[in-house]
């Protein structure tokens, strides 16, 4: 039995090299993605004129173990070390129960499990007590693990885990820079 798949490894290596034009370095466009995913596997083709059989593999990186992967554009003009430090501290606050600075660093607003809160000091009473989100062992012990790699973005903003923790870019107080804040808790 012949099997001609040079022509699939042809198209999917062309779409590589072509994905990669005009993109800045760095830069994972999703053709190059797909392209990606589809060489990392082992391709077998069977030469036209024999029956040897030549086995192929690719071995590429899975851009998901990449955070640089994540298009933050979509959500944030942040650099993604800033916007994934970011969410790391935060992670790190909720974990230590560090009330202050999850206030410190809410928007004009924070909605905690579904509840929208625009008094700093609500959140700090809500957040201090017993029925508080950071209270919840449970809660805490889902976040322990998550990494940059667990973060994603769309136009709400960008979240980790299951969307555990929401942060966005705003403008605070009228300035005219853009700063990162929690914007939600769940």
């Amino acid at each position: 039995m012949k099997r001609y798949s040079s022509p699939i490894i042809y198209a999917v290596m062309t779409a590589v090299l072509l994905a990669g034009c005009g993109k800045a370095a760095g830069e994972t466009t999703a053709l190059e993605t797909e392209a990606s995913a589809a060489t990392s596997a082992v391709v077998e083709m069977t030469a036209a004129s024999s029956d040897e059989t030549i086995a192929v593999e690719t071995v590429v990186t899975d851009p998901s173990e990449s955070a640089a992967a994540v298009d933050y554009s979509v959500a944030s003009d942040k650099s993604a070390e800033e916007i994934e430090g970011f969410m790391m501290q935060v992670k790190d606050w909720i974990i230590n129960g560090d009330v202050d600075s999850i206030v410190d660093h809410m928007g004009d607003s924070i909605y905690i499990q579904g509840v929208e809160y625009t008094d700093p000091e609500a959140v700090r009473s809500l957040l201090s007590g017993e029925e508080s989100p950071i209270s919840n062992s449970e809660y805490v012990d889902s976040l322990r693990d998550l990494t940059s790699n667990d973060m994603f973005a769309n136009s709400y903003g960008i979240s980790i885990g299951d969307g555990q923790i929401w942060i966005q870019d705003t403008y605070t107080n009228g300035s005219d820079n853009c700063t990162l804040v929690i914007s939600t808790i769940n």
